[in-house]
């Protein structure tokens, strides 16, 4: 899904379409909490890491005082995925280049609980705090 909406947009971009379109796609009109879900779950699927943990909250409208630009608001995830090195960098890699903005604010990574309490642990556990944005 998020793959087709970015080629949506590269598309919309070359056969320049309207620039408010190409930037509901990066930044929607609405909150489009299903949307972002949806979103986050591929990325976590495609990089192979375990999303244990998950909270979202709507953050306050930015004050503006241009009558003419629209407020952005923010919903705030907080996360807690856990995988490999390579597939927790593949995971915050894709965040980053994901359609729509997703900006990281605060990462935390740790190395995860070990299955027996002698091994040392392959994988490692990120606690994320996530920023995603959209218009009023």
């Amino acid at each position: 899904a998020a793959v087709g909406k970015g080629q949506e947009l590269i598309s919309q971009m070359k056969e320049g379409a309207q620039p408010q379109r190409a930037a509901a796609l990066l930044v929607p009109e609405r909150p489009g909490v299903t949307d972002a879900l949806g979103q986050l779950r591929a990325i976590t699927e495609r990089s192979q890491v375990e999303l244990s943990s998950f909270s979202i909250s709507a953050l306050p409208f930015e004050s503006s005082n241009a009558p003419l630009v629209r407020r952005l608001g923010t919903l705030l995830l907080g996360l807690s995925v856990t995988g490999s090195y390579e597939n927790l960098k593949a995971f915050l890699q894709a965040l980053e280049t994901n359609v729509r903005v997703f900006n990281v604010k605060s990462a935390r990574i740790v190395p995860a609980r070990a299955d027996s309490p002698n091994a040392p642990s392959s994988r490692f556990t990120a606690q994320l705090s996530v920023e995603v944005y959209y218009q009023e």
